[in-house]
């Protein structure tokens, strides 16, 4: 009985309605105005930022949910600029590069152990895969990343050319394209989270619209979020050296 009670207070919260208990242990409802949180305005011209209490959205949708699924959005976005576009010289400069061996293809570092060996200089020890070798010399031919390859027995070594001003811009465009894709992850999660809400039946009106509008404002802050990350990648890539 407590649990029915408690999921009847829920969706009176919810609802815009307000639970009353009756002598009898029965309970009807009333209207009530539910009450949000907004946010100051900072600035002419901005909105006002609105929050509905999480503890009462659990009838219409899990905001842990979405925020984790944004969240995996901008870390990978995190792990691409820190491992596929960065100056410095890392293993990261190839060990995710894909490779096409035998019917499939995995990254490089599935078939060897990538080795910094000196600042400019990585090391690709084949000695478990050592069938795998032009398959990886291919690979690391065609990445476009001006690498030249030198093979020695089971061990591949990459000098790493310094990146000229063309290479720098090159990464600054690739930096853009996975941020907007980044930023259309966060669309899809927030698609996704919007059609579960409109598909909600016994919740007011105003109440769906004060929930798409948190997933909304959800959605924003993920997305500045990106923009940040990018504005900082493209002056490290950028910088004169």
């Amino acid at each position: 009985m407590a649990a029915l009670w408690h999921r009847a207070f829920r969706l009176c919260m919810l609802s815009g309605r307000q639970l009353v208990f009756l002598a009898d242990g029965s309970y009807g409802s009333t209207a009530v105005t539910l009450h949000v949180r907004h946010m100051a305005k900072k600035g002419k011209g901005r909105t006002s930022r609105m929050t509905v209490r999480e503890d009462l959205l659990g009838d219409v949708l899990d905001m842990q949910d979405v925020r984790v699924r944004m969240k995996d959005v901008l870390d990978r976005l995190r792990e691409q600029f820190l491992h596929s576009l960065s100056l410095r010289s890392s293993t990261g400069v190839v060990d995710r590069l894909p490779v096409t061996f035998g019917q499939e293809t995995v990254p490089l570092n599935q078939l060897g152990v990538v080795t910094l060996m000196k600042p400019h200089l990585l090391t690709i020890n084949l000695g478990s895969n050592p069938e795998a070798k032009s398959a990886v010399l291919e690979a690391l031919t065609a990445s476009g990343m001006n690498l030249n390859p030198q093979s020695k027995e089971n061990t591949i070594e990459v000098p790493i050319p310094r990146v000229s001003r063309e290479q720098r811009e090159a990464l600054s465009q690739k930096a853009r394209q996975v941020t907007n894709e980044a930023k259309q992850g966060l669309r899809e999660v927030r698609g996704h989270a919007i059609t579960s809400v409109r598909k909600v039946e016994g919740v007011s009106k105003d109440t769906l619209h004060l929930v798409e509008k948190q997933v909304d404002q959800l959605a924003s802050d993920y997305s500045v979020q990106a923009d940040k990350l990018l504005e900082a990648k493209t002056n490290e890539l950028l910088q004169n050296k």
